[in-house]
């Protein structure tokens, strides 16, 4: 398959025919990964792949607590009213309507976070802590330091998630290749302690590592449609 072909038919897949990927596959999918370019070369990821029926069950399990946890709060505030409203450093502008209603917020996370049970594989990504980003620091003090000093430093500036990036899609385009469709997940992320917790418990740990993705991935089922992308011209500018 030609690369701009997988780059056309690569799509966000959630449901998955019957059938597994081969450990063949999943090593090619992962070696694609690992020669994505990385800031300092620092290559700060680490992928498990579970196949494993009853660990994908659990970590599900997991997320939808989790979420229903959350869903009984914003009853609380928006239907019942007997709680405020918290912000977060995520709040702005008007919420969705997952967001204020407890039913179609875990309708919400059965279809686009939780449905990851079902796919044959479950590819974990896990990345390091937020690498020292020494130019960006030292540009940033001849400049007045900004309250959000750190945040900037860690975040904003820090090539670890770009690198994270760019080791998923090069996953995700492989996958297509091979025959195979897959969902980048980011929103498990907010599960991250309780999904570690399973991990442990299923006797894996890695040091110094955080779940920073999830990738579902498997055959995909005939037929599923995709937002439209934004026209080129609405995102790009040539000067010169």
């Amino acid at each position: 398959m030609e690369l701009q072909t997988a780059i056309d038919n690569r799509q966000s897949i959630r449901r998955f025919k019957e059938g597994t990927i081969p450990d063949e596959d999943i090593r090619e999918i992962i070696d694609a990964a690992r020669k994505a370019p990385s800031g300092h070369n620092l290559q700060p990821w680490y992928f498990v792949a579970i196949k494993d029926k009853a660990l994908k069950d659990k970590i599900a399990d997991a997320m939808e607590a989790k979420a229903a946890e959350a869903a009984r709060i914003i009853k609380e505030i928006y239907v019942d009213g007997t709680r405020e409203a918290t912000d977060t450093p995520f709040s702005h502008g008007d919420l969705p309507k997952a967001a204020t209603d407890p039913d179609k917020f875990m309708k919400f996370t059965e279809r686009f976070i939780s449905f990851s049970r079902n796919a044959p594989v479950l590819i974990l990504v896990l990345s390091t802590e937020p690498a020292e980003v020494f130019f960006a620091d030292a540009v940033m003090r001849t400049e007045k330091i900004p309250e959000d000093f750190i945040g900037q430093v860690l975040y904003k500036f820090n090539p670890t998630m770009q690198s994270i990036g760019a080791a998923v899609e090069n996953m995700m385009l492989k996958a297509v290749e091979l025959g195979y469709g897959a969902c980048w997940q980011s929103g498990p992320n907010a599960c991250w302690k309780e999904v570690t917790a399973v991990m442990k418990e299923a006797g894996f740990e890695k040091e110094g590592y955080t779940i920073c993705a999830y990738v579902p991935m498997g055959i995909p089922e005939d037929d599923q449609k995709s937002p439209n992308k934004l026209p080129l011209e609405d995102v790009m500018t040539i000067i010169g």
